[in-house]
């Protein structure tokens, strides 16, 4: 059981819950069940936080030790080796402003078993266009320039907050595969986080994956069942 996608170290990391604590979505009732379980925990980065990149380390730091004391394996390369495996993600790599250290950054981001990271959130940053984007202008220099980079490092790039654009600019100018961790099909509901049939195509072409949104708005405009899941 692989799931692309959860905010559930966010809520600890900020509210100061664990992960005995039933009410998240993902728990220690659920996963100490599970064996052969992947599960990728997004750091996400708040739009509106100064320091991000002070934020992230302390966020990675706490992210390690608590899922380093729960069992969890950190090493994708690893994965199938333990009853339980967990994916560290960047969500909004807003930390990168071509100051001279954005290799650093990454090179950091490596070492500390980071796999996967979202250059943009909703909106327009250094790195290019998001989903919610008034003005879809795509990747700008420098985010083609951190993607390639990343890929240099093997680290796998997420398009699930990109614009269409900034989509189309990933998979044009990437050699690896690429992730949307959590987008739906756009031809089915009509959400600006949704892919294009396009871009879905595209992916699976890469070699990449595609993780289904839960969240009811992505799946449909109206009520939603597991039929709309299917």
């Amino acid at each position: 059981i692989a799931d692309l996608h959860a905010d559930t170290l966010y809520e600890c990391f900020v509210h100061g819950k664990t992960l005995g604590d039933s009410s998240l979505h993902i728990h220690k009732g659920i996963y100490d069940k599970l064996d052969g379980y992947v599960q990728n925990f997004a750091c996400y980065i708040p739009e509106q936080q100064q320091d991000k990149w002070s934020y992230l380390k302390q966020f990675i730091a706490f992210g390690r030790d608590i899922l380093q004391k729960e069992g969890f394996g950190l090493d994708a390369l690893e994965i199938g080796q333990k009853r339980k495996t967990a994916l560290l993600s960047v969500e909004n790599c807003d930390i990168f402003t071509g100051d001279g250290s954005d290799f650093d950054k990454l090179s950091y981001l490596k070492g500390e078993q980071v796999s996967i990271i979202s250059l943009v959130y909703n909106h327009t940053n250094a790195m290019g266009c998001g989903a919610a984007s008034t003005k879809d202008e795509g990747l700008s220099r420098l985010g083609a320039l951190i993607a390639e980079q990343a890929e240099h490092l093997g680290l796998i790039l997420d398009v699930s907050h990109a614009s269409y654009k900034t989509t189309e600019d990933i998979l044009s100018l990437s050699s690896r595969p690429v992730l949307a961790t959590h987008s739906n099909a756009y031809s089915i509901t009509r959400n600006l986080r949704n892919l294009s049939d396009e871009h879905i195509i595209k992916i699976a072409q890469s070699g990449g994956l595609i993780g289904l949104n839960l969240y009811p708005r992505f799946l449909s405009e109206k009520s939603v069942g597991i039929e709309d899941i299917a």
